[in-house]
């Protein structure tokens, strides 16, 4: 048996275990929001329109519902059915995840990585949750790899534009399922600038005064963008969408330490020696702790400092 072949039968019993896992009290009572795909799901059978009721129509995450319409089609009109393909999503990101840590540390810190985040509370919760954020999970973990390997050196423009065009449509698909998804992209196109622009920068070769007529060119542009944003009105629509919430969760709009006393309840050994476990993280595969750093650290203060907050 060669390593392709025992890593993917090693990916496959992850997601079954986590299907099991994700299926326990699978039936339990159901989230106020679970309910809009739910009852749209079985008007899309009844009727072929996501009808709620006589008059009312929920388009949104289309897709999904389509899939929570077939699940209850298959398996009979139950909670269980309609969570399915959540708990499907959810199983598949971790054994997506198990093949990303296994190809890039190891099997050790695939089993132990892909383990603690399948059984972790906030994967469990959002398995079980007929809502959109289980695809959008995974939707963009898979373009994020597609982005990590498209920037691996040596760069080649037949590698790269394809995985690009692949990883743009991915993201493209999860900011429609869940906005929040931004977050993750402002992460990735800084890990993404940083890859590109320190070997340059560090690049002996390349003259430091063509360097520096290159850096003052991209800032001038940025700040010329960053202008024409403001000037149109898009800097203020986006700033007030990143600051406005709804009104059951106002009382959590300036707690921005808000995720942090989640984790530290959820996660209390984990959380608190992730510095050091970050620094022996660094030590033994640093790019690829770079890359997982960078997008978890942007996303968790955006998210932080974001006036909506919600365990989500």
């Amino acid at each position: 048996m060669n390593l392709l072949t025992g890593r993917s039968l090693a990916a496959l019993v992850i997601f079954f275990i986590s299907v099991a896992i994700y299926s326990i009290n699978l039936e339990r009572p159901p989230h106020l929001d679970e309910l809009y795909h739910m009852l749209a799901a079985r008007g899309l059978l009844e009727t072929g329109e996501p009808a709620i009721g006589e008059t009312g129509r929920y388009w949104r995450a289309l897709p999904l519902t389509w899939l929570v319409a077939q699940s209850i089609d298959l398996f009979g009109d139950s909670l269980a059915a309609g969570r399915l393909p959540s708990v499907v999503m959810m199983a598949a990101l971790v054994a997506v995840l198990f093949l990303f840590l296994h190809h890039e540390a190891g099997a050790r810190a695939a089993w132990l990585g892909a383990g603690l985040f399948a059984v972790s509370p906030f994967a469990i919760e959002i398995a079980q949750f007929v809502r959109f954020y289980s695809v959008q999970c995974l939707l963009f973990f898979v373009a994020a790899w597609l982005v990590y390997i498209m920037l691996r050196p040596p760069w080649r423009p037949m590698r790269m534009v394809p995985l690009g065009i692949l990883a743009a449509a991915l993201l493209a698909a999860a900011v429609y399922f869940q906005p929040t998804t931004l977050f993750g992209i402002v992460a990735l196109a800084l890990w993404g600038a940083g890859v590109l622009a320190l070997p340059w920068l560090v690049d002996s070769d390349v003259p430091g005064a063509r360097k520096r007529k290159i850096i003052v060119a991209i800032v001038a542009l940025a700040l010329l963008t960053l202008v024409g944003l403001w000037l149109s009105g898009v800097l203020a629509t986006l700033w007030q969408d990143y600051r406005t919430t709804s009104l059951f969760n106002l009382p959590e709009t300036n707690r921005f330490w808000y995720y942090h006393a989640w984790y530290v309840l959820f996660y209390p050994t984990i959380w608190t020696l992730s510095g050091v476990l970050a620094v022996f993280a660094l030590a033994k595969a640093p790019r690829v702790t770079l890359f997982l750093l960078t997008i978890f650290v942007v996303g968790f203060l955006l998210n932080s400092f974001a006036a909506r907050k919600s365990m989500r």
